[in-house]
């Protein structure tokens, strides 16, 4: 199980890593826009969090991970206007198989 806290001063949060071990952020990760009590225990149940977005391209051909980031209906009714995103911090998990 991995928990990764995300913060952007400015606009929404995201995340992109890959790991030692060859886990990468992908959609298969669970995201949500606020820490909850233990969120980052393995035994914490996140079924009522969504799947992490990502975005519609690779970050990088090398790299191979996704950037992935909670993306609410607050967010993406301000997408235009990142001043307006509220969403600055991201809480993802990957709990594995």
């Amino acid at each position: 199980m991995v928990a990764i806290k995300g913060v952007d001063g400015y606009g929404a949060a995201h995340i992109v890593a890959i790991f030692s071990n060859g886990l990468i952020t992908n959609g298969y990760w669970k995201c949500h826009m606020e820490a909850e009590a233990g969120w980052e225990l393995p035994g914490f149940d996140d079924s009522h969090w969504a799947p992490a977005q990502t975005a519609a391209n690779r970050i990088s051909r090398t790299m191979g991970a996704d950037l992935i980031w909670w993306w609410g209906d607050e967010f993406t009714e301000n997408l235009a206007n990142p001043n307006l995103c509220q969403a600055n911090q991201a809480y993802c998990r990957f709990k594995g198989n």
